[in-house]
């Protein structure tokens, strides 16, 4: 499956750009997956997708439990879906659904982070491997 997450503002801190990266490393063996920063959800215009599935995270989303999440996956991988593209924050494209990790307003760059930990564990779980080393 391949996956493309869009996040969009100022600039994402080191902090957390590095700790997405690790999972992003992490889920490689699972699904291919990319992040590109755009400064504002006007600049998506020409890359946002007509087909497969696409996401936005906002507080307002349905919040899914880590197996409910993993369900889903499967439920796309198993219909061939198409690919999985998601950006942090409101667009004014069309979105298939929205999700939220918390009601809480939260830095993208914290929110990439909690996105990519959880398609990481999600993966884990479909495979039935433990989440911890």
């Amino acid at each position: 499956m391949h996956w493309t997450i869009y996040t969009t503002g100022t600039k994402l801190h080191p902090c957390y750009r590095d700790a997405a990266e690790e999972y992003i490393k992490r889920i490689g063996r699972y699904a291919k997956i990319r992040t590109q920063h755009v400064r504002k959800p006007a600049g998506l215009a020409t890359r946002w997708p007509q087909t497969g599935i696409r996401l936005a995270l906002i507080p307002q989303g349905t919040l899914l439990s880590s197996e409910q999440w993993a369900g889903q996956i499967v439920d796309w991988q198993n219909t061939s879906a198409g690919p999985v593209t998601i950006v942090i924050g409101p667009c004014d494209f069309p979105v298939d659904a929205t999700l939220s990790v918390s009601p809480m307003d939260m830095d993208p760059g914290l929110l990439l982070t909690i996105l990519t930990e959880q398609i990481y564990r999600a993966y884990r779980i479909i495979h039935n491997q433990p989440y911890h080393k």
